[in-house]
């Protein structure tokens, strides 16, 4: 596991000042490639978890004037994204927004807790060592390509120096010719994983599939996977317009990807309307039942920092400089690059939830009985486990805020806790151990604990939402009306409503049907 710190001198807005430093991040890429191929031929896994709290108000190294601008410095996270890639590791990243700096120098309480779960989620994590993936396949088919974490030395195997239970690969497979496929044809496919384990026994474990050839198109609509077609555009590449990698490789610029995103949405949901609804009405919008939410997690892709347009001046990602600056960008895209399909729904869509009906539920309102027995109430924990029910969460909007409320946003990789101004002052005091916002101060905290039904039902929902994943999300406390990034950064999550980098849902959703329309005209 490697802790990287920020670059304090020679940086002015984020960013290398100077030609000189063009030599230096060649060396510097050069030095991390190399790092990178040694480790993975000796087998090495590495996670890299860095931060860029420990820059704030660092110094310009020409003047030395000071730059506190109200974010860290730059850490270079692209580059340091290149050794757990090629590894089988993960990169974890805590920028100065989300809490992890006090504006001299030091960690927070927050960023050093954030620091001891990610090290704990992958020192505690089962993994596999010294893993060697093959796909086989039945006559007929051969898989052509690999796509995922490790490095190939041959043609039909992908070598990592380690993986676990959130570890995706992609594989593409070819009809070669050699045999004719017909409807209901049987197709087998294993998944084989050579691997060491942790007291140096060499095993295989292997996963068989059997699959059904389709001839038609409703067959395929029918059983798409949503979270798996998404997860494969993120990660592998594809067609050289709608896919993350082309961004990523250069050979696609964020312009040209963002509309590539909207067209292939389009175009998938009219050959659904062209081959399988032809009867229904040209102006009503029809979905499929498997690709439903599409459109949605297309608009939460577009907005994501990974791919929204950059800002100069914005406030969002960090106060004085560029929004999202090229640290925030460069871990998104290294994280949505990584991200299981079980996961990749909470990345793009993030969820709201109301802690004040949270605290207010009660068990015969929710079907629950006594002390016991299986609990029904979000929050509370199932008898005999440490899982905890989730309660439903509200829209993705700015509509199902109120002043006196508090809710909790799951982002993913964040969490964040919005307190409305007029918010109750027993539930202030229960939640953040001050009566009011102005006696919590100016960055106030969770105190956590269970003296209350609402402390105890937030922390294990929070305790919930963690569970797992393959990383440690972090958690701030963000105050309406305060005109902080925090705040300004939780607005930008509610991608339902409108925002200064694109539509509303409903809006985006519109112009998707406009251009189903005009395709099939």
């Amino acid at each position: 596991v490697g802790l990287a710190a920020s670059f304090a001198n020679g940086l002015v807005g984020g960013k290398p000042a100077g030609g000189v430093h063009g030599k230096e991040d060649a060396a510097a890429a050069d030095f991390h490639s190399g790092l990178a191929a040694e480790c993975a031929s000796r087998q090495v896994c590495v996670h890299v978890v860095a931060t860029d709290a420990g820059c704030y108000g660092a110094t310009d190294g020409s003047s030395g004037a000071s730059r506190r601008g109200g974010f860290g410095g730059w850490v270079d996270v692209a580059t340091l994204g290149v050794v757990p890639r090629a590894t089988g590791g993960a990169l974890h990243y805590l920028d100065s927004v989300c809490g992890g700096g006090d504006g001299v120098g030091r960690l927070t309480a927050g960023a050093r807790l954030w620091v001891a779960g990610q090290v704990a989620k992958v020192l505690a994590a089962a993994r596999a060592n010294e893993t060697v993936l093959k796909v086989r396949c039945s006559q007929g088919l051969r898989c052509v390509a690999y796509f995922g974490p490790g490095v190939q030395t041959t043609p039909e195997e992908m070598e990592m120096a380690g993986c676990d239970a959130h570890t995706s690969c992609f594989c593409t497979l070819k009809h070669d010719g050699g045999a004719v496929l017909r409807t209901n044809d049987r197709i087998y496919l294993q998944v084989a994983l050579l691997h060491s384990t942790p007291q140096g026994r060499r095993m295989i474990r292997v996963h068989n599939l059997c699959l059904l050839a389709a001839a038609e198109l409703p067959d395929v609509f029918r059983v798409a996977d949503l979270d798996a077609i998404l997860a494969a555009g993120l990660q592998a590449p594809g067609t050289g317009r709608g896919h993350v990698p082309e961004l990523m490789s250069g050979a696609v610029d964020l312009p040209a990807l963002r509309l590539g995103l909207v067209e292939e949405c389009a175009s998938g949901l009219a050959s659904y309307r062209r081959s399988c609804a032809k009867q229904s009405p040209a102006g009503q919008l029809i979905l499929p039942e498997a690709l439903k939410l599409l459109p949605l997690y297309t608009l939460g892709l577009l907005k994501s920092v990974a791919l929204r347009p950059g800002a100069p001046g914005g406030k969002a990602g960090g106060a004085g400089g560029a929004d999202p600056r090229c640290d925030e960008r460069a871990f998104s895209l290294h994280f949505l690059s990584h991200a299981p399909p079980l996961g990749v729904h909470r990345l793009l869509h993030p969820r709201l939830f109301d802690v004040v009906r949270l605290a207010a539920l009660q068990p015969e309102r929710e079907g629950g009985s006594s002390e016991g027995s299986k609990a029904t109430v979000p929050g509370e924990l199932y008898t005999g486990s440490t899982r905890a029910a989730l309660p439903h969460p509200v829209a993705c909007s700015a509509a199902a805020l109120t002043s006196t409320g508090v809710f909790l946003l799951d982002a993913g990789t964040l969490l964040l806790l919005w307190v409305g101004r007029e918010a109750p002052a027993q539930l202030l005091n229960e939640l953040l151990g001050a009566s009011s916002l102005e006696a919590a101060g100016p960055s106030p905290q969770l105190t956590g604990g269970e003296s209350s039904v609402a402390a105890r039902r937030l922390g294990r929902l929070i305790a919930e939402l963690r569970h797992d994943m393959p990383f440690f999300a972090p958690l701030q406390v963000v105050v309406a009306q305060s005109g902080s990034e925090a705040e300004e950064r939780f607005h930008s999550l509610l991608i339902e409503d409108k925002t200064k980098h694109e539509a509303s849902y409903v809006d985006f959703l519109c112009a998707v049907h406009r251009k189903i329309q005009t395709k099939l005209n």
